[in-house]
């Protein structure tokens, strides 16, 4: 499955972008999603951990 941006997964569960990075940042503490920064400044990808 493709990655998806902070912004996609937050309007998805109809949250805040705010909320959803915390929720991901909690999640990528307990090894089930990672993130996926292609640069500085740019979008966050989240794809789950295999």
């Amino acid at each position: 499955e493709s990655p998806l941006k902070t912004r996609e997964i937050a309007d998805g569960c109809e949250m805040s972008v705010y909320l959803a990075l915390y929720y991901l940042r909690e999640l990528n503490r307990l090894h089930i999603v990672e993130p996926d920064r292609s640069g500085k400044g740019s979008a966050i990808y989240w794809h789950l951990v295999n």
